[in-house]
């Protein structure tokens, strides 16, 4: 009687596990190579438009999250481009301990699908992320309990101490002396100190061009180099400069340029009120 013929070694790989290749006989021990091959080959391409479709949908949520930060900050009368660039000036601290010599990582565009998608789709993640850490250090905050009484708005007024028209470049808040005055956003200090006719001042750089000032305080609490998280103690209350009695003068501006701090805090007011 004739002997089984011995499967050729190149032509069949033994199989363990089972295949959804459609056709093939997964009971038999042996299934040929090129099957075998054409399997996997297949499973790969599954993986690969599988990860390209979690890319396209982690790409869509950057997008719409770019879209809402920008309109959040178009709200404020800052124009979201400032912090996009990539050499923008984003103030943060607190850095974690890292370090080692810089390697660039680089994708290749002519490589895999995926790869293809990651080059393509990152600059999306990128600007949500860099748009999400700028709101978060803007001055969308109070300065002081919202029991304070706002005494003086922004823009024209008379002034208190000559009693002709004037330009006010903030909004004073009335509250007891001594009162905790707290940062309305995370930055750098830039300056803690007497300023002129604001007297004891506290400035604080937000990034992108955007930083707040605290005046007429009777007490400084934080130095200039330091950066401080929202929220942050930086003064005390006072009536020293040019003031008339205990309470707050606080500015926002953008370049330098002073802007209504109450459209700064209506849209925080409505940002804390969601979450």
């Amino acid at each position: 009687m004739p002997s089984k013929p011995v499967p050729d070694a190149m032509e069949f790989v033994p199989l363990r596990g089972s295949s959804t290749q459609r056709g093939a006989d997964l009971s038999m021990p042996y299934l040929p190579a090129n099957m075998r091959l054409s399997h996997v080959a297949q499973s790969i391409e599954n993986i690969d438009a599988l990860q390209v479709r979690t890319l396209e949908t982690v790409a869509n949520v950057a997008r719409q999250e770019s879209l809402r930060l920008r309109a959040a900050f178009a709200e404020l009368g800052v124009h979201a481009d400032r912090f996009v660039a990539k050499d923008a000036k984003l103030v943060r601290g607190g850095a974690k301990a890292m370090g080692g010599p810089f390697v660039p990582f680089r994708l290749n565009p002519d490589g895999s699908t995926f790869e293809r998608e990651v080059s393509r789709l990152q600059e999306d993640v990128r600007i949500a992320d860099r748009l999400r850490r700028a709101i978060a250090d803007a001055p969308l905050g109070s300065p002081l309990p919202a029991s304070a009484e706002t005494t003086s708005n922004f823009g024209p007024r008379r002034d208190p101490f000559l009693g002709r028209m004037a330009y006010h470049s903030g909004v004073d808040f009335r509250e007891a002396h001594g009162a905790i005055v707290r940062a309305t956003g995370a930055g750098l200090v830039t300056s803690s100190g007497s300023n002129g006719g604001y007297e004891l001042m506290v400035e604080i750089d937000h990034g992108g061009g955007m930083t707040t000032r605290y005046a007429h305080l009777s007490a400084l609490l934080v130095k200039e180099g330091q950066f401080i998280p929202a929220g942050a103690m930086i003064g005390r209350l006072g009536s020293t400069g040019r003031s008339t009695g205990p309470h707050l003068h606080y500015e926002v501006r953008i370049d330098d340029e002073p802007v209504d701090p109450m459209r700064f805090l209506r849209a925080g007011a409505r940002l804390f009120a969601q979450n």
